[in-house]
């Protein structure tokens, strides 16, 4: 509850006092750079392991170092692919990186850089990621549902080992990338179905508000639910978290009718500070026990 107390207030004098102070656009301050850093971040976190800091000085210092560190190619990166193919192609692009990213650090177990040290093994698998990310650009281009699999995946990593073993990465990966993909497809439909496609403000809300919900099971490390047995406790996690959106959908636009694009903004700036909060100031949580 602290981590989250904090991460929402901090939100807040980030993007109603810094951001307009220091200049930068709402939409940048709100969506653009946290997407970056999204990237950027969990790469320094998962691929290169809070490489060069971790080790060096103690917790929580080397996870703020990593973070004030990645800010620097987030913001970079951004100005970049904003000005080389515009902003909507370049959240593209950074969407399909990031796919790839989070399938192989929590999926694949980064089996693909075994045996590589730093910061080798975080340059190759970024490097990987990105490949990877622009050879999907290359084909379907910019889309609407660039970044719906973020639901399906950061869904379904709430069964952690189950069925397959971290012992099989390669069986594992594979096995949770098809069901993200169908998953990302069958999402998709439903948003469709409920009449508010990816298309619209209101299903870039939906699927942000579903996003936002999963703050519950990461940063409450799936409690009341931590003690239950795979695939149940991913089951029952996964169908609290819909439960969370749906009461969340009915206050934002029943209750306080909030505007379009109101609760996407706010979601990933909250997130933002949250992979800072839960993450980088302490082990990776499949690393210390908790978590999924």
């Amino acid at each position: 509850m602290v981590f989250v107390g904090v991460a929402i207030v901090a939100t807040i004098v980030y993007l109603q006092v810094v951001a307009p102070a220091i200049g930068v656009s709402f939409a940048d301050a709100s969506t653009n750079y946290p997407f970056a850093f999204f990237f950027w971040g969990m790469a320094l976190l998962s691929f290169f392991d809070c490489w060069p800091f971790a080790g060096r000085i103690p917790q929580p210092w080397a996870g703020l170092a990593t973070a004030a560190l990645s800010l620097v190619p987030a913001v970079l990166t951004w100005k970049w692919l904003a000005g080389q193919f515009g902003e909507y192609d370049a959240f593209a692009l950074l969407s399909y990186a990031e796919f790839f990213m989070f399938a192989i650090a929590w999926f694949y177990d980064n089996a693909l850089a075994a045996g590589l040290r730093q910061p080798l093994k975080g340059a190759f698998l970024t490097l990987l990621s990105i490949a990877l990310g622009w050879a999907v650009y290359t084909v379907i281009g910019a889309i609407p549902q660039m970044w719906l699999y973020y639901i399906p995946e950061w869904l379904l990593f709430f069964f952690g080992s189950w069925p397959i073993g971290h012992d099989r990465p390669y069986a594992r990966g594979t096995f949770w990338v098809v069901l993200i993909l169908a998953g990302t497809w069958l999402t998709n439909g439903i948003l469709n179905r409920m009449g508010a496609p990816l298309t619209t403000a209101r299903g870039e809300d939906v699927a942000s508000i579903v996003f936002g919900s999963m703050i519950y099971a990461y940063g409450f490390e799936c409690w009341p639910f931590e003690g239950f047995k795979q695939p149940l406790k991913g089951i029952v996690v996964i169908a609290t978290t819909l439960i969370i959106a749906l009461v969340l959908a009915v206050l934002a636009w029943r209750v306080f009718q909030v505007d379009d694009h109101w609760v996407s903004a706010w979601v990933f700036a909250v997130w933002t500070w949250l992979v800072v909060l839960l993450w980088m100031i302490a082990p990776w949580p499949s690393e210390s026990g908790a978590g999924p």
